[in-house]
């Protein structure tokens, strides 16, 4: 199960970098399936590093096109 936050103004949250996260994603999987867990945040990390596809997600109006982003942008691996 995961969770995305998304900041337009950004995130405060005393980091020691100039800059400001605007999304954030949690990721909640069983303590047991630690493999799966892995594979998914390496598939985040490869979608998130596009800077189009996170301001795709920005500019989604609400979570269903969120998530369609998400699927369309995942079928792409």
């Amino acid at each position: 199960m995961g969770v995305l936050g998304a900041f337009g103004s950004g995130l405060d949250f005393d980091s020691s970098t100039a800059s400001q996260p605007i999304s954030v994603f949690m990721l909640v999987a069983p303590r047991l399936l630690t493999g799966a867990h892995l594979k998914a945040l390496a598939r985040l990390s490869r979608l998130f590093r596009d800077a189009g596809f996170r301001q795709r997600l920005l500019d989604a109006p609400d979570g269903d096109a969120i998530y369609k982003t998400i699927e369309e942008e995942d079928a792409k691996y």
